[in-house]
């Protein structure tokens, strides 16, 4: 029995440190800052990469809304606020927020954006909401934009994409409850033999 409680409390206290400890994953190459992963937008983890180019290049022709990283301007404000707090930050692997210049597409020290599309308007330019990442001497913000699709912004120092893709990571937790479930079940029924072998 002693065993069993040992696996619950074991469980349960992995379970929650994976809860608390998730943070978004920076991919840094030599020393500049490339994209991160299992960024959490409203609950849901994504991949992110920084990207100069066009549109059209970049999200399968630019033409249609299933091309797009999201599909609503909510969301893509989540994907935006979210490169802000959690990616555009200054750590150990380097000083992201106050040295916009070392994220790629970003040219300019005193800060970029980086667009986040969402849909399109009546002349077929895609809609983003874009972070700015400002160089730490202003208060970093979103805002709404608009770029043709056939646009490359690699030719704005200060502007650039942010590519949105979901990650693939471990089993979600509600779904892997049942797992932990059945591993605890045969923990108990291995207990049980056990003692039932000794008497």
């Amino acid at each position: 029995m002693k065993y069993l409680i040992s696996a619950v409390l074991a469980v349960f206290f992995s379970v929650n440190m994976i809860t608390i400890s998730h943070a978004a994953i920076l991919t840094v190459a030599g020393g500049i800052l490339t994209g991160a992963k299992d960024v959490d937008v409203g609950g849901t983890l994504y991949n992110v990469e920084f990207i100069d180019d066009t549109c059209s290049n970049i999200y399968s022709g630019c033409d249609e809304i299933s091309d797009l990283d999201f599909a609503d301007e909510a969301s893509a404000t989540l994907a935006a606020q979210a490169l802000l707090s959690q990616v555009f930050i200054d750590s150990l692997f380097g000083n992201f927020d106050s040295q916009p210049e070392l994220i790629n597409g970003c040219d300019d020290a005193t800060g970029c954006n980086f667009n986040v599309t969402y849909g399109f308007n009546l002349f077929n330019d895609v809609r983003s909401i874009s972070a700015f990442n400002n160089d730490g001497s202003n208060t970093d913000s979103t805002g709404f934009g608009e770029t043709g699709i056939n646009y490359d912004v690699g030719q704005v120092e200060w502007l650039a994409y942010a590519r949105f893709t979901p990650a693939i990571s471990a089993i979600p937790l509600p779904a892997a409850l049942p797992l932990y479930g059945a591993g605890i079940l045969i923990l108990g029924i291995w207990s049980r033999r056990k003692k039932i072998r000794q008497a």
